[in-house]
């Protein structure tokens, strides 16, 4: 009751409501709230570790594609470079002389 008073002053002083329209709309967002909360289920621990237990499971799984991305990027990577240091070495060997 103590909010709704603060409303309907707030309304009245500030947006120079009419005390009746004040009051009609201090009404209607106190209304509004209520159902809202009635209708917002309140975020429990147990609720909190299923979703957190969720994206845990989910980033694991991102990880483990990322893992195994750059493991086939540096296998690529290792077998290019002894591609390229036998060229190197076949230009040297036959070229060189």
């Amino acid at each position: 009751m103590a909010m709704k008073m603060a409303t309907v002053e707030i309304l009245i002083e500030k947006a120079h409501f009419e005390p009746q329209t004040a009051i009609a709309v201090a009404e209607a967002i106190d209304e509004a709230m209520v159902r809202r909360m009635e209708t917002t289920q309140p975020v429990t621990l147990s609720v909190f570790d299923a979703r957190l237990a969720e994206h845990r499971a989910s980033l694991r799984s991102d990880i483990g594609e990322i893992k195994s991305e750059m493991r086939h990027h540096i296998y690529a990577t290792f077998a290019t470079q002894v591609v390229l240091l036998l060229g190197i070495l076949y230009f040297l060997f036959n070229h060189a002389r």
